[in-house]
């Protein structure tokens, strides 16, 4: 997830990953099935002219659909303190993932508690560029019958996005929990996912 920095395009070693929702300047959720096996780097490259900072993290997802590996994916952007968006038809043995970009302004501290039924996958800040600080986060969560909503609580109003995509379980399988979770990346940083 960003905030300001727009996205043009993120890789896994050398394979090419693929936009699936959010506008790529606040927030988004890039993908790639069936990565190469092995040791590989997450590489982020965004729009230098317009720098103000990214932050991020990478995810490993088993047991996808490879054909139909997405259901529902929708992004919000609001201004307030409660980043929330709902994730409507999710089914049995599917996985809702979520992110969150938000900007910090110029504090550091702003705290981003995630919503109740969720998993925490990371949550972090990038302090690195004065006034236009950002951060962001993950989250995971069961996909069930109906609707799941993926929600924050902002310390304070800002500027953010949450985008989220029920992703899809291959036959007689269960989208399992992510078992690689990277450390989140911040500003010019990369993130190493071995696989």
């Amino acid at each position: 997830s960003s905030i300001g920095s727009l996205i043009l395009d993120v890789s896994y070693g050398a394979q090419p990953m693929t936009a699936l929702v959010g506008t790529q300047q606040l927030a988004g959720i890039w993908y790639l099935l069936n990565p190469a096996v092995g040791t590989a780097t997450v590489v982020v490259t965004w729009d230098a002219a317009d720098e103000k900072g990214v932050v991020g993290g990478s995810v490993s997802f088993f047991g996808v659909h490879q054909s139909v590996t997405f259901g529902v994916t929708v992004s919000a952007i609001g201004t307030d303190a409660a980043p929330t968006v709902a994730v409507a038809g999710t089914g049995h043995n599917s996985r809702v993932f979520g992110g969150l970009g938000v900007n910090h302004a110029a504090t550091n501290t702003l705290t981003k508690t995630i919503g109740d039924g969720q998993r925490e996958l990371w949550n972090v800040a990038d302090g690195t560029v004065p006034l236009t600080r950002v951060g962001g986060g993950g989250s995971d969560q069961p996909g069930l019958p109906g609707v799941r909503t993926v929600n924050w609580t902002l310390g304070s109003a800002r500027t953010w996005e949450v985008v989220a995509a029920d992703i899809l379980p291959a036959p007689f399988f269960r989208v399992a929990n992510p078992t690689r979770i990277s450390s989140p990346l911040s500003s010019k940083g990369t993130v190493n996912e071995t696989r």
